[in-house]
């Protein structure tokens, strides 16, 4: 099994039936995503960071409501993702309407990643931010 992050469509209309929810969960796998509602229980943004565990992530990556972050390890540094892996993911991250410049400013994935939940939840830690296996 293998954990990777993914910028996903916020689908559901927020019924019983359908609830909000992130687009990984369409595939059944093991995933946490954080959806930040408003007063009125909608979400705040059509987006949200989801970590997938996996043991294929295939169906995910042809997903165009899926955006895959870089495979990469969150303890790495940002100056060792090649530069073509790295423009994908701020070209992705720009698609949605995300504001890059945390990334050329980041020293790691991890702060990478923390930007990016922090974008949704003011409360977002990395390290509780986790799926099981």
């Amino acid at each position: 099994m293998s954990r990777r992050y993914y910028l996903c469509d916020v689908i559901g209309d927020g019924t019983f039936e359908n609830p909000y929810r992130s687009a990984a969960a369409a595939y059944g796998l093991s995933y946490v995503s954080d959806i930040p509602v408003d007063t009125m229980g909608h979400p705040t943004s059509p987006w949200t960071l989801t970590l997938v565990n996996a043991l294929n992530h295939a169906a995910l990556l042809s997903d165009s409501r899926i955006s895959a972050l870089p495979d990469f390890p969150l303890d790495g540094k940002i100056s060792a993702i090649n530069n073509a892996t790295k423009n994908a993911m701020i070209a992705r991250m720009r698609a949605r309407g995300i504001d890059t410049s945390f990334v050329d400013k980041s020293d790691g994935y991890r702060d990478v990643i923390r930007a990016l939940g922090l974008t949704l939840n003011p409360n977002f830690n990395e390290n509780n931010f986790d799926v099981s296996d």
